[in-house]
């Protein structure tokens, strides 16, 4: 099995959220997916490491626009000139959205004095 060749992963854009400082509010858009993030359902933790960057933990709700709800949890590293990647874990109860919930999801996001812009990603 050795030198078999894989398939190299794809990644489609789900959407992008743009945020207010503190998670407080923001929106987010994508080609199947848009809303709103709930204030208050929302939190995010940074971890000081060693060697100048940052482990991230969020955790988010966000509504879509037909009022489903997706509960989104993503861990990852803040690198030093504020971006970060995560990986990203999406639950939903919205049957229409259930392949949110057995997808694999990275991202990638900006720190800002407006707040945070991140964008997911399904690894295809």
């Amino acid at each position: 099995m050795t030198g078999t060749p894989l398939p190299h992963p794809l990644l489609t854009r789900i959407y992008r959220l743009e945020t207010d400082p503190g998670l407080t509010g923001g929106i987010f858009t994508g080609r199947a997916l848009t809303g709103r993030l709930l204030p208050g359902a929302s939190a995010d933790r940074d971890k000081p490491m060693a060697d100048g960057s940052a482990g991230c933990a969020l955790r988010y709700t966000l509504q879509t626009r037909d009022g489903d709800l997706l509960h989104v949890r993503s861990r990852g590293v803040i690198a030093g000139d504020d971006t970060f990647r995560t990986a990203t874990n999406i639950q939903t109860d919205a049957p229409s959205l259930g392949w949110l919930n057995t997808g694999v999801f990275v991202g990638v996001a900006l720190w800002h004095d407006d707040g945070v812009i991140h964008e997911t990603y399904l690894v295809d």
